[in-house]
């Protein structure tokens, strides 16, 4: 999210559309991938680390920035800059314990295009060089590429715009696609990066054609600027999304990626208790997961990007600045192991206002239930839709806080146990 939490969101234009049925099955069940944002490539922390907390809360990704600005620092010559040593290793340590990383191909550089968004020919040209050269520079050791970060609220661009132009951004896809695969064949590429989801800027890009140029759909899916900020109008916005995906493109399944997401924890505007964020995690986590097409959650971020209690910007990591874990750091390391090995994802509407989502693992069978804030259970546009319409698992209200604070449970000998 960067840049003082500037973003204004589109949301409003976004409902209306129908759902679809949420369910995972066996088959999705290793392919999901849970991750955390970083920011190495800015020196704000090291790869020992950030490793060390990736591995502690059970991320298999992270997710950082391999700028262009810092390597072609002498028009026309390329040179990986020692400022990404860190992320250099910290990606060697991620691969090798067999995480896949995920780099974003961005920004401008100040020879083209005045250092903004990239639209004219010699940009895309010099854009290409440089995606070549840093597929070559990390070889196997990526295969995740996202292009561009925000591109739709104009991120990057120079003098400021409020918007990027849909159909630039294709001809970027365009480019970059055809460029990764040719140095790796086994690359995956990202598209979209789109801040707040943005429903009509997506569906402007799918119009254009882009959805031929990438193997995932990038979005980032906060809710900070809604009239609430609960995860489900998430839910609810991430469905609309997939619809008009395959309205756009019927014969092809494409996953979504969500490669931000995330409550800050500041005082003030736009900030929700540390309690709260963990409660958030957990709900979304949940139903995303009960989604088979989407393909992972990259968390923003792993640690608060400074000092500050009242900067939004700097109060949405997991971790304090010392490293310290907030609860929904506690909340991530328990979820998991769910996300990343459950099978048969549902998630179900309870009759008293909130959602159940079911799984099994070779282990054991899961639970995790949840009353909507009274606030929020009235309110139609931040309600999504659940996999089932049966009132099975309605007799967990009863141990529901108002709070929405989701309980878990496990099944023990036939019988549903509340976990502590």
């Amino acid at each position: 999210m960067r840049a003082g939490v500037r973003k204004t969101l589109l949301w409003a234009a976004f409902l209306g559309c129908a759902f679809e049925l949420a369910h995972v099955s066996e088959a999705d069940a290793a392919s999901f991938q849970f991750g955390a944002c970083v920011h190495l490539a800015l020196g704000r922390s090291d790869a020992r680390a950030v490793v060390s907390a990736l591995r502690q809360a059970g991320f298999d990704s992270f997710r950082d920035d391999v700028f262009w600005g810092p390597m072609e620092t002498q028009r026309g010559v390329l040179q990986f800059p020692q400022s990404f040593g860190e992320l250099d290793r910290a990606v060697s340590a991620v691969r090798q314990a067999g995480g896949h990383p995920v780099l974003i191909l961005d920004y401008g550089d100040k020879f083209y295009d005045n250092g903004g968004l990239v639209a004219t020919d010699e940009a895309l040209d010099a854009f290409e060089r440089y995606v070549r050269y840093v597929v070559r520079h990390f070889g196997n050791r990526v295969d995740q590429y996202e292009v561009w970060n925000e591109w739709n609220t104009g991120f990057g661009s120079n003098p400021k715009q409020s918007t990027g132009d849909p159909a630039a951004y294709y001809r970027l896809l365009k480019r970059v696609y055809p460029a990764v695969k040719s140095e790796n064949p086994h690359a995956v590429v990202i598209g979209g990066a789109v801040a707040g989801t943005d429903l009509r800027w997506s569906k402007a890009l799918f119009q254009a054609g882009g959805l031929n140029y990438l193997d995932a759909f990038s979005v980032h899916s906060y809710t900070l600027f809604h009239l609430h900020s609960n995860p489900e109008v998430a839910i609810r916005i991430l469905d609309l999304l997939r619809q008009a995906m395959r309205d756009s493109s019927p014969q092809r399944e494409i996953p979504v990626f969500v490669t931000e997401m995330g409550w800050p924890t500041n005082v003030g505007n736009l900030g929700v208790s540390e309690d709260q964020a963990a409660s958030y995690l957990v709900r979304f986590l949940a139903l995303v997961r009960a989604r088979p097409w989407i393909g992972g959650v990259w968390w923003y971020d792993l640690i608060d990007d400074g000092q500050s209690d009242t900067d939004a910007e700097q109060r949405f990591g997991l971790l304090r600045t010392g490293l310290t874990p907030k609860p929904a750091y506690v909340a991530a390391s328990r979820m998991a192991p769910l996300l990343k090995s459950s099978k048969d994802v549902r998630s179900y509407r309870l009759s008293a206002g909130g959602y159940a989502v079911t799984g099994n693992t070779d282990a054991q069978e899961w639970l995790i239930a949840w009353k909507l804030e009274p606030a929020v259970r009235g309110w139609a546009e931040g309600i999504a839709e659940g996999s089932d319409a049966g009132k099975q698992f309605d007799w967990t209200a009863t141990d529901l806080p108002d709070n929405g604070s989701p309980v878990f449970w496990h099944k023990a000998q036939g019988k549903w146990a509340m976990n502590p």
